[in-house]
């Protein structure tokens, strides 16, 4: 083979892997771009989990460390991003769905249990209520059965008195 023959055909050859490689890299940016959209959507809809559990009355105390690490995760997704390594962007960005999923579930048992609470109170209340007012029936009817027997005795130990007439 000659040189120039050889020449042509590594330039082929370099030519066709830089087209790969590029194809490759566009593929992997596209992976890296979805994958932050999607950790973004998913962190989105664990905040309004958060804050429904927090407007339904739940102690969210627990979620601010984990939010503040997912958070961290998709910084790091979008710094990996930026400098090109699509690798590393994709992996932060999954690791970030994962804890905003996770948050996100919490938070709806959370508030779900939360908003649960007052509906239980509210019956339970109603239980009590319903029992006071059947001993206070029962007392005021065991209580006019002792003034009536009282009263009865006290009529028939009377002696009539026999009024004169002036007459």
């Amino acid at each position: 083979m000659s040189v120039p023959k050889f020449c042509v055909l590594f330039l082929v050859l370099v030519q066709l892997s830089t087209t790969l490689s590029q194809a490759v890299a566009l593929d992997s940016e596209g992976e890296a771009v979805l994958a932050i959209d999607a950790a973004e959507d998913v962190m989105f809809s664990a905040y309004q989990a958060v804050r429904d559990a927090e407007m339904a009355g739940a102690d969210i105390s627990g979620f601010s460390e984990l939010l503040r690490d997912a958070l961290q995760l998709l910084a790091q997704a979008h710094t990996s991003f930026r400098v090109g390594d699509f690798g590393s962007a994709v992996q932060f960005a999954n690791l970030t769905g994962v804890i905003g999923k996770e948050v996100k579930v919490k938070a709806f048992r959370l508030g779900d249990l939360q908003r649960g609470v007052p509906v239980w109170q509210m019956w339970w209340a109603m239980v009590q209520s319903l029992f006071a007012v059947l001993i206070v029936v029962l007392l005021s009817f065991w209580s006019w059965r002792v003034f009536k027997r009282l009263y009865l005795r006290r009529v028939s130990a009377m002696k009539p008195e026999v009024a004169s007439d002036g007459s």
